[in-house]
């Protein structure tokens, strides 16, 4: 993981893998911090030779150039669910992790600039950070996360792989996210101020939008209105 000041030397051409809804957003969120994207690929559009005025490409196409002289960044999302198209989503964004392990390619951190970073924070590869969020000092940002626009991440802070954190969610302080788990919109994660100990969300967790969650959750567990009939806080 990086810091801030060694992100923002980062200037090699961007090449996206995949596409979802949001790419507008990342493309915008590149541009205004001066970073490059030149090309697309995904297998799903081969018969389109552009995607938002880039030109598109096949996974094959990765064969032909030098990757090194590139980083890439995977637009792909992941979102929970068991839907036909949540699910070819989710095994698309898989692929490409694992493409990117298996060809050694080098992930790019796409930070907006209206974005505030603690110097002390340290980030991961293929992370995004959406406009006008906050990262305070001691936060661990690890690979593949996504954290949406207008989350405020508080001090001492771990966010595990592939993670998602959804538009203005709330992570306070001294508070341990596992891998691949979602946080809703708008939702709070409170650490337990009478406990030295950081409050826990381990791997696989789903937390809905707009709860308040104050204990720990367990791996593959849902923090559910569902569970909590007339309270949002969990």
């Amino acid at each position: 993981m990086r810091c801030l000041e060694e992100i923002q030397k980062d200037n090699l051409p961007i090449i996206v893998l995949g596409s979802c809804l949001s790419l507008p957003t990342i493309i915008e969120s590149c541009e205004a911090s001066g970073r490059k994207i030149i090309a697309i690929i995904d297998n799903d559009y081969v018969d389109q030779t552009n995607m938002y005025g880039f030109p598109v490409f096949q996974e094959s196409w990765l064969d032909s150039i030098e990757t090194t002289h590139y980083e890439f960044f995977i637009a792909s999302v992941w979102t929970p669910g068991n839907h036909v198209v949540t699910k070819r989503s989710n095994n698309k964004r898989d692929h490409y992790i694992n493409l990117m392990q298996i060809k050694k390619l080098t992930g790019a951190t796409i930070i907006h600039p209206s974005c505030v970073i603690s110097p002390n924070a340290l980030i991961g590869r293929n992370v995004r950070i959406g406009a006008m969020t906050v990262v305070v000092h001691g936060t661990e940002i690890h690979d593949h996360v996504l954290i949406k626009e207008q989350c405020y991440i508080s001090h001492d802070v771990k966010i595990g792989k592939n993670s998602v954190i959804q538009i203005k969610a709330c992570i306070t302080g001294h508070v341990h996210i596992g891998a691949n788990t979602y946080i809703g919109v708008g939702s709070t994660i409170m650490h337990r101020v009478q406990s030295a100990a950081p409050t826990i969300i381990g791997d696989n967790v789903l937390v809905h939008p707009k709860l308040l969650v104050i204990q720990d959750l367990p791996n593959d567990s849902v923090a559910s209105l569902k569970n909590k009939k007339y309270s949002r806080i969990f």
